[in-house]
């Protein structure tokens, strides 16, 4: 497995066309730079070892940074998602799609970072600071 892999990102203006009066070459000359743009892989805590990276590549950084405070931790939507899906959906799927999808496990790969149970007091923890 390569280990290299780029986590997915926030989706956020890379250049903004507006704020230079549509002119190319000045938006061109202003791109805008973030952080997440520059995560690999092996910087998320856990990710590089769980079951389901590579369907997964470490979940989404805009939903990990707003549930644990952090884009360098697992997204813990997807941690809980992706044994379910594999529990519950995988196995209606047609077999080559079934068998598309469990060769893309690490099968000696280890139970995501996060469970549901974590999940849950991450929500109650922003609801909580909403209220």
């Amino acid at each position: 497995m390569e280990k290299e892999h780029f986590v997915n990102f926030f989706h956020n203006v890379l250049y903004d066309y507006q704020k230079y009066n549509f002119n190319v070459k000045e938006t061109l000359n202003h791109k805008n730079s973030f952080e997440e743009n520059e995560i690999l892989l092996k910087d998320i805590k856990h990710c590089e070892k769980c079951k389901y990276v590579v369907v997964c590549n470490s979940g989404c950084r805009a939903k990990a940074k707003y549930l644990t405070g952090s884009v360098y931790n697992p997204d813990p939507v997807f941690c809980v998602l992706l044994p379910l899906l594999y529990e519950k959906i995988v196995p209606i799927f047609p077999n080559d799609s079934r068998d598309s999808f469990i060769s893309f496990l690490n099968q000696d790969g280890e139970s995501p970072f996060y469970n549901s149970e974590d999940l849950s007091n991450l929500i109650k923890q922003k609801i909580g600071k909403s209220l």
